[in-house]
């Protein structure tokens, strides 16, 4: 075992080589039902591995119900959850050996830092000796030997959550499950926290499940992330294929920013040239094998997603032309500006990275890659061409 793991060598009884394999996450058709409100709506995804999964979506969308399920604070309606083949509801709470993190931190204000983290070690009676030797360890991981005897009333509130994920990880747990725990921290700090949580993931090595409302820090730490909508799965991927890819309109309009544009158009296909005709605007490109799986919607409507980096007001390698546009609104953003453009009665959201210095109600000439655009149906949302990314990780 690494040298940065000792401080759970000492804890538990498991030989090494069980302690270094991954833990396996797996959710089966998992429901939750409060009287006449359904949370959980038969979910299911499978995640391998030790990864960094953020859980993400509206409020109310079963982000923290979900969360509870799995630390044992609620009982499904039916389903079932395994960590590492072990069913986690053949187990009682004490035994699934789970650390959470919540959003208050929940430090004992009357006691110490070092008794806040070691709180949980002295109620199983472990010694003297070896609480003090992984505190040693644990506060060392965190950079906070120095704040071992002060009250949380002397510490700032990113010092609370690190001591707070200090009690997490002394416990040694086969998973960390984070609800909001970044929510009460100013934005510097916030950003500053992101990038310490994906470090101490890899370095504990363990699989974190972390619950967000904010889409910038999911995609900033996750590896994976599962979007939730009135508690059924709308996405389920990395970050790079739930942005380039979603599986449905939905996660499009969810994930992104600024919002991703929508435009309903019947698709026209005629030699090797690819229509997309709107009441004010047709879209005219050449064919490409993209659009071989289009084919059953020929004359039909469908609806484009157009990401605002997927405009421009340039011309470059496979963009074309399509329309003059009136500058609506602006807003500088530092390294990119996002603008609002109006092309014919249609007003979409448009990222400029040249740094273009024009104004609000300047016409301009605009431009778009069509191999960037997104298909889905117009009925159920769903993308037309890459609908098919599994769930299991």
């Amino acid at each position: 075992m690494q040298k940065k793991n000792n401080f759970l060598k000492t804890e538990f009884t498991d030989t090494d080589k069980e302690i270094s394999e991954p833990w396996n996450i797996k959710v089966n058709n998992l429901s939750k039902h409060f009287d006449n409100i359904i949370a959980l709506k038969n979910i299911s995804f499978h995640i391998t591995g030790n990864k960094y999964l953020c859980i993400i979506g509206a409020s109310g969308s079963g982000k923290t119900t979900l969360l509870r399920i799995i630390a044992g604070l609620d009982d499904p309606t039916t389903g079932s959850i395994f960590l590492n083949n072990r069913n986690l509801f053949d187990m009682s709470v004490d035994k699934r050996n789970i650390s959470m993190v919540f959003q208050d931190y929940a430090i004992f204000p009357h006691m110490t830092v070092y008794d806040n983290i070691a709180v949980g070690l002295k109620i199983k009676k472990i010694p003297k000796i070896q609480i003090q030797e992984k505190i040693n360890n644990v506060s060392k991981l965190l950079n906070i030997p120095h704040l071992l005897s002060r009250k949380p009333r002397h510490i700032s509130g990113g010092e609370q959550q690190r001591v707070a994920l200090g009690r997490a990880i002394i416990k040694n747990p086969d998973i960390f499950l984070l609800d909001e725990p970044l929510a009460n921290l100013d934005s510097e700090l916030r950003i500053n926290m992101r990038n310490e949580l994906k470090k101490l993931q890899r370095k504990v090595e363990k699989t974190f499940v972390h619950v967000t409302h904010d889409q910038f820090e999911a995609f900033s730490i996750a590896d994976l992330i599962l979007l939730l909508d009135k508690g059924e799965i709308k996405d389920f991927g990395t970050p790079e294929e739930i942005y380039s890819n979603p599986q449905n309109a939905y996660s499009a309009k969810f994930i992104g920013f600024p919002k991703i544009n929508f435009l309903k158009v019947v698709l026209k296909i005629a030699s090797t040239k690819v229509e997309l005709e709107n009441t004010n605007l047709t879209l005219t490109f050449n064919f490409s094998e993209k659009i071989n799986k289009l084919l059953s919607y020929k004359n039909k409507e469908i609806l484009l997603g157009i990401r605002p980096e997927s405009f421009s007001f340039y011309l470059s390698d496979n963009s074309i032309k399509i329309n003059k546009g009136k500058i609506f609104n602006k807003e500088v953003y530092g390294s990119f500006i996002a603008y609002t453009v109006k092309i014919e009665d249609n007003l979409f959201n448009i990222i400029d990275k040249h740094n273009s210095q024009y104004c609000i109600d300047d016409v301009v000439d605009i431009y778009l890659n069509p191999l960037e655009i997104i298909y889905f149906d117009k009925n159920s949302g769903i993308n037309l061409i890459n609908n098919n990314r599994i769930s299991i990780k």
